[in-house]
């Protein structure tokens, strides 16, 4: 039993990271979302496939993305005078998100993302997803422009220029890690030099 968890644990840290060993697979661009077999809705006998390209919100909420989208996004607390500072800061920031719907990260931090803009009120037309598919990459490959290795990426930006990221866990909390990087802060992802 204890080598089964440790695998899964395993799987589970390198299931967002960038696979230079996967097989590429072309994705479809005229195709979001869809499942190889529509006509029933036992998710466990079907294979879904991850939503690519440009997204929003409201895509995340569909099924069969809702199952895990809308149970973090309930889970989610901060602390209240967290989301008051993150809020006198973070409308000055333009937020550009790159997430797997298949990864375990973006399924646990982009609908808490999404839980504390609104708790701010963070004007959505600031805001821009793209999914990537299993090899990071975006049909247009805009992930190339933000030099994605990871997901999920939330990239804070004032003028069209980076000011600092977020990639793909926490250094102490979602929310802690966000208020560093709108205010200002010395802040490095786990990845940064």
């Amino acid at each position: 039993m204890k080598k089964v968890t440790f695998i899964l644990l395993a799987i589970s840290i390198i299931a967002c990271k960038n696979s230079d060993s996967a097989s590429h697979v072309e994705p479809n661009p005229e195709v979001n979302q869809t499942a190889t077999d529509s006509s029933e809705h036992n998710t466990e006998n079907m294979e879904i496939a991850p939503l690519l390209g440009e997204i929003n919100e409201q895509d995340l909420k569909q099924e069969p993305f809702n199952e895990w989208f809308d149970r973090n996004y309930q889970d989610f607390t901060a602390d209240e005078a967290i989301v008051e500072e993150i809020d006198k800061h973070i409308h000055d920031y333009e937020i550009v998100v790159f997430m797997g719907t298949w990864c375990s990260d973006s399924q646990r931090d982009i609908p808490q993302l999404f839980n504390l803009l609104e708790k701010v009120d963070y004007d959505q037309d600031r805001l821009k997803i793209f999914a990537v598919d299993e090899n990071k990459q975006t049909p247009d490959h805009k992930e190339e422009a933000y030099d994605v290795a990871y997901v999920p990426t939330i990239i804070f930006m004032k003028n069209g220029e980076e000011v600092n990221r977020f990639v793909e866990f926490a250094q102490e909390s979602l929310a802690q890690d966000i208020l560093k990087i709108v205010k200002g802060e010395d802040y490095k992802n786990p990845y940064a030099e």
